[in-house]
């Protein structure tokens, strides 16, 4: 059993304290036949890419990587009108992208503080990053306080972030980019159904990230700030289970891609229990299982260089990049299970206009 960092359990005290209105599932259940959007298992392997108007590159204040502004149309047909305006966020080194990254959304991502800071250590290896803005967060939330009402919302979110992962990324391979797939925690467990259910030579690097949802409204620290009441009382434990664990990456088959996937872990992680992240790394043979010491706050804050390493070393083990020499980021010493699955880099197209430093 894992003992939580300090920082962990202090939010899960400050959970228990949140008003009934920012609570978790303060609706209810919700419309229960959106709970089917939780399945993988119907995911197929290929999907159409999703287009993305772009704006200018600019040079935010701060800030030593170029970001562009985008929007598209959700192919999310369950979402509202609102929500399926979708929003996203590029960055590239100055110098030009060698690959490109689409960085999925955690929990209670509103905006990109935190992943662009992530974005900044990835440019330091040479690689760009596409950041969705998930469908009930920043600018697509929908209204003040809580945005995930009810069990259902929380499904329609799930799905529309792996729909809308699945697209971007089918995006930047169309356009013959060395590509991958990343996020932490909700983003990380998302990124791994992303990369499980595709085909196709891209890199997998879910950080903190665990094979369903239910383990964290079970027992991390995310638990706290769950409505129980709301959802039936005591009783709603093992129901909340039974229907988070429908979202499970395991039910999966894992294609080849996933062979060379890279995952992190923090030993201290109050959120994520260990058993959630070994789940998919049993699963996914080849696949290198790193451990941090930090907890899960902590492995975000203050661990970018860790996390932005590990991920470039996923598009390593894929075979998409070279490595650099004198890199820094490995964690403790890691689990590998099998053949690593290694890769010469693929020669890619030059005329990509993500790659160009300049203009969209």
């Amino acid at each position: 059993m894992r003992i939580p960092s300090p920082v962990d359990a202090g939010a899960g005290a400050v959970f228990r304290l949140l008003p009934i209105a920012d609570k978790v599932f303060g609706g209810g259940w919700g419309d229960e036949s959106a709970f089917s959007l939780l399945d993988p298992t119907g995911l197929t392997r290929a999907v159409e890419p999703i287009r993305v108007n772009w704006s200018d590159w600019r040079i935010p204040e701060e800030s030593a990587v170029l970001e562009a502004g985008g929007r598209f149309s959700s192919p999310c047909d369950y979402l509202d009108d609102e929500r399926r305006q979708g929003w996203a966020v590029r960055t590239s080194p100055v110098s030009g992208a060698r690959a490109w990254c689409v960085l999925l959304p955690a929990w209670n991502d509103h905006g990109f503080i935190t992943r662009r800071k992530l974005a900044a250590g990835l440019a330091r290896h040479g690689i760009g990053t596409v950041m969705l803005e998930g469908a009930y967060y920043g600018e697509r939330r929908p209204g003040a306080g809580q945005p995930v009402r009810t069990v259902a919302d929380f499904s329609r979110l799930t799905r529309s972030v792996i729909e809308e992962g699945r697209g971007l990324l089918s995006g930047l391979l169309e356009a013959g980019l060395s590509a991958g797939v990343s996020g932490f925690s909700m983003g990380g467990s998302l990124a791994a159904v992303v990369g499980a259910s595709l085909d196709g030579d891209f890199a997998i690097a879910p950080l903190a990230a665990g094979f369903s949802p239910a383990p964290s409204f079970v027992d991390g620290a995310i638990r706290h700030a769950v409505d129980w009441e709301a959802l039936g009382g005591r009783d709603a434990v093992a129901r909340l289970e039974a229907v988070l664990l429908r979202a499970d990456t395991r039910l999966i088959e894992p294609l080849p891609a996933t062979r060379t996937a890279v995952l992190v872990a923090a030993l201290s992680d109050g959120y994520i229990p260990a058993y959630a992240t070994a789940g998919i790394h049993d699963h996914w043979p080849g696949s290198e299982l790193r451990h941090i010491r930090a907890g899960h706050a902590t492995l975000i804050l203050r661990k970018h260089a860790v996390l932005a390493g590990a991920i470039a070393d996923s598009f390593v083990r894929a075979g998409l990049l070279e490595a650099r020499s004198g890199r820094g980021g490995r964690g403790l010493p890691s689990a590998s299970r099998g053949n690593s699955g290694h890769r010469r880099p693929p020669q890619r197209r030059k005329d990509n206009p993500l790659q160009r430093p300049h203009g969209s």
